[in-house]
């Protein structure tokens, strides 16, 4: 058995498991995107091939998307967006100068918002280019998914629960090059405005929450490894 068949412990999905090719139809034009990471866990595979894609067909400019990130993505995918104009919307923040160049030549809207506010401010509709709290599709990079379909993150968090529990349809990477790290991060979302509440933490070993983002497997439409150049075929 293949190393990405170990790390989906709910077997029910494997027949998820597609090639990105496979996987770029579930874009379409307009889309609310919100990609995991918060500068490292970052998907790799699809937001390439789908770079790819526009590239191939001429589509720049054509295919446009308002796109989320817990904080920055790679340069490397985020310099390749921008200079095919495949964004036309961003926030919070970005670690891209070709972006910059767009959003200050007014080519794409920008919304420079604090990351300690941007999951309250998007999930309660504050977000000033997201009034309905919506996102179309999630890209989230995981290390295992658990019996029970929870996602176990990789190196960091960002606002992978929010997206996770906001978008309509879901694609995880699974990242096969480093552990499966369940255990990393303690998993816990926050109720809406006016309903939040402390976190109740009183000592160095508590845990308030999760290994994993729990959430619905039906709203998994595409699983694939992220160290290839292309999700394993089924």
């Amino acid at each position: 058995m293949s190393e990405i068949y170990k790390r989906i412990r709910k077997q029910s999905l494997y027949g998820r498991v597609m090639s990105a090719r496979q996987a770029l139809p579930f874009f379409k034009n307009g889309m609310y995107l919100g990609f995991s990471g918060f500068s490292t866990a970052n998907p790799k595979v699809v937001p390439m091939a789908m770079a790819d894609h526009v590239e191939k067909n001429d589509l720049q400019g054509k295919m446009q998307f308002t796109v989320y990130s817990g904080a920055s993505m790679g340069r490397d995918i985020e310099d390749r967006w921008a200079g095919l104009q495949m964004i036309e919307g961003r926030a919070p923040w970005l670690a891209s100068n070709v972006g910059r160049k767009q959003i200050n030549a007014g080519h794409t809207r920008m919304s420079d918002v604090h990351l300690s506010k941007f999951a309250q401010d998007l999930k309660n509709g504050f977000h000033p280019l997201n009034k309905a709290g919506k996102i179309d599709l999630a890209v989230i990079e995981a290390s295992a998914i658990t019996e029970d379909g929870g996602i176990v993150l990789t190196s960091d968090v960002g606002m992978s629960l929010e997206f996770i529990k906001m978008a309509e349809k879901i694609i995880i990477e699974i990242n096969t090059a480093i552990p499966a790290v369940e255990g990393l991060f303690d998993i816990v979302g926050t109720e809406s405005y006016p309903n939040t509440l402390l976190s109740q933490i009183t000592g160095v070993d508590d845990r308030v929450g999760n290994t994993f983002v729990p959430w619905d497997p039906k709203r998994s439409i595409a699983i694939g490894d992220s160290r290839e150049r292309g999700f394993r075929k089924a």
